[in-house]
């Protein structure tokens, strides 16, 4: 089974009554693992527990996590204190500007206006040392990883049957190359020698010397270790699909690469009209799931 690299997963955790974490992750293709993190200022200590936690769960892509922390709003208000020395002078400076300035003076300033000003109000910082707001954090971001994996391997299972189909596709391509190239030698030898009757030449066909280097020559059209190669990455190919290890988009990745190397070689080699055509819809082929498996974690 493979994973896809896309996803998405949103979801929260209380830490008491009336506090609780809520998590987001979302993620997009990437060759390597590339973790955005975006915390509330207060908690950016908790980045390094959120990298150990997500290791080793997530293996590719650029994910993003944004965790927001919802605080008992009722306690926070109860609890805020007010700098008097500073909004007085704030107060101050504010009448003083209105009997300086003339054109200030019709102006109307709301008291409300002036706790607006930093530092005028404060509200107690948050405890980031209480083991209960992390534990909160954990099980936030552990529930929404689950609906996050969940998501990815849904996806998976699309880009799985697609590859699958298309690799039922390239094994019919080359069943059909086949018969072809059994022919391959045969026509080069014979090509070869047709050469040399037409270049008129005194040559002596029967020389043991010039068959041998006519059957050099026709060995190198043989594409029979292209023909099993490309067999051996079809069975690997179909071994990652079905294994069990959801990071398998490199190694597929890689088998890709190699069929387009030994396609390549196989159609320079046999110079077949009749294989031709083959090779470039094989190739075709190869490229759509080339694109697919960028997808694949």
């Amino acid at each position: 089974m493979i994973y896809s690299m896309t996803g998405f997963g949103k979801t929260s955790a209380e830490v008491a009554a009336i506090e609780k974490w809520s998590f987001e992750i979302s993620s997009v293709n990437r060759k390597q693992l590339e973790l955005r993190i975006n915390l509330p200022r207060e908690f950016s200590a908790f980045e390094i527990d959120i990298r150990n936690f997500l290791k080793g769960r997530i293996s590719r892509g650029m994910v993003n996590i944004k965790g927001t922390y919802i605080p008992d709003g009722a306690a926070a208000k109860s609890n805020f204190e007010i700098n008097t020395e500073m909004l007085e002078k704030v107060v101050s400076t504010a009448i003083a500007l209105k009997e300086k300035h003339a054109e200030l003076a019709d102006s109307c300033c709301d008291i409300s206006s002036f706790f607006c000003v930093p530092g005028v109000i404060s509200v107690p910082e948050v405890d980031t040392d209480d083991p209960e707001i992390a534990g909160g954090m954990l099980r936030a971001l552990d529930s929404a990883l689950v609906q996050f994996i969940a998501m990815r391997q849904a996806e998976g299972k699309a880009l799985e049957e697609d590859l699958r189909s298309r690799l039922e596709l390239l094994v019919s391509y080359l069943d059909r190359i086949i018969p072809f190239t059994e022919e391959i030698n045969k026509n080069i030898r014979t090509r070869l020698l047709e050469r040399c009757q037409e270049s008129g030449l005194n040559i002596d066909l029967n020389d043991e010397r010039l068959q041998k280097e006519i059957l050099f020559y026709a060995d190198k059209g043989d594409v029979s270790e292209e023909i099993t190669r490309l067999k051996s990455h079809f069975v690997q190919f179909e071994k990652f699909l079905s294994g069990s290890n959801a990071d398998a988009g490199r190694s597929l990745d890689f088998l890709i690469q190699e069929m387009f190397r030994e396609i390549n070689t196989l159609g320079n080699k046999s110079g077949s009209c009749d294989i031709s055509p083959i090779v470039v819809n094989f190739k075709t082929e190869l490229e759509k799931m080339r694109e697919q498996i960028q997808n694949a974690e």
